[in-house]
């Protein structure tokens, strides 16, 4: 009987040690969720953000092949365990989601501009982007000896895991700006703005809106700095008012003003020539806007693309002057 007992002791100890071991050694893996509000609520008391995978798993082979990267322990390990995860899924059959799910699904899409699936967006609990990676970023190039897509898995992980830093930034930030008032508030402001996605700024809105009521002198320069954004606030609602010029006006004051950064400048320029061109305006007018634009930025990257436009319309308006000369001649 004491011989029983002594082996069971040890059958015990050794069960104990062996559950130690695999406990130790299991890797933790991904919980993904599909409640945008929840995972928000989520984040803000667990001091963490959101990680948004908009998705086809029903069709989509790269959504399918990211989906099975992202239940990995290495996607954990490297970007997950920093987010609350969600998937904003888009089946491509009718009637496979509940109506009210897709319909909030697209409400989602649609406030962080999602054109396509898969797409990556990762944000603050107030749904600020800190970045996003869409889906010609995610595979190997298609070739002819490769003409089926496959996920670079290293790749994406890369990309997602550079922007951990800015996210934990933004966390720290958040808290000190808590403690700050005033005018104080303001290089806190500068800073978090830093650290987010440039082309979801307007998504700051009520972030940036504290700069010129807590500086209307425009003493550290912040609104110089956000002089675009802005102009896009101001534009929307000129365009809530049907008042296009009153919009195209306010962009090229804003390139004018002194001291905006080359690239603002230039970008002012262009987003008036685009609303220029949508609202029937000359085809001077339009040409003019896009020449100050290369004026503004000459040495930038979108140059060559604003010089192919102009091309475009000047071949358009000699066309035309050609046609209406030969239906002269022809009246003749």
């Amino acid at each position: 009987m004491k011989k029983f007992s002594k082996f069971l002791g040890l059958a015990i100890i050794s069960l104990m040690m062996v559950t130690f071991v695999f406990t130790g050694c299991s890797k933790e893996v991904a919980v993904w969720g599909t409640n945008y509000e929840e995972a928000c609520k989520k984040a803000e008391s667990t001091g963490t953000n959101v990680f948004l995978f908009f998705s086809n798993l029903e069709s989509d082979p790269i959504s399918q092949q990211l989906n099975q990267l992202f239940a990995e322990p290495k996607f954990q390990s490297k970007v997950g365990k920093y987010y609350q995860l969600v998937n904003i899924d888009f089946p491509a059959t009718e009637g496979a989601m509940d109506y009210d799910q897709m319909v909030a699904n697209y409400e989602f899409a649609n406030k962080f501009a999602v054109q396509a699936v898969p797409t990556i967006i990762l944000c603050t609990p107030e749904g600020w982007v800190i970045g996003a990676v869409y889906g010609d970023q995610m595979f190997n190039p298609i070739t002819e000896e490769n003409p089926t897509p496959v996920v670079n898995e290293g790749k994406v992980l890369k990309e997602l895991a550079a922007f951990n830093k800015n996210g934990k930034n933004l966390i720290s930030l958040k808290k000190e700006l808590e403690t700050k008032e005033g005018i104080e508030r303001l290089a806190i402001i500068d800073k978090m703005a830093d650290n987010l996605d440039t082309s979801y700024r307007y998504l700051l809105r009520d972030l940036l809106a504290e700069i010129p009521e807590l500086d209307p002198e425009n003493t550290t320069g912040l609104n110089t700095k956000y002089k675009m954004n802005f102009a896009y606030e101001q534009a929307l609602d000129e365009f809530a008012k049907g008042n296009v010029q009153g919009a195209i006006e306010i962009f090229v004051e804003t390139a004018q003003t002194e001291g905006i950064p080359a690239i603002d400048a230039q970008e002012a320029y262009q987003t008036a020539a685009y609303l220029a061109a949508n609202s029937g305006a000359s085809d001077e007018l339009i040409v003019a806007y896009l020449e100050k634009a290369i004026e503004a930025m000459p040495d930038s990257d979108a140059v060559p693309g604003i010089k192919q436009t102009i091309e475009m319309i000047m071949a358009s308006v000699e066309a035309s002057e050609t046609t209406e000369s030969n239906e002269v001649e022809d009246a003749e």
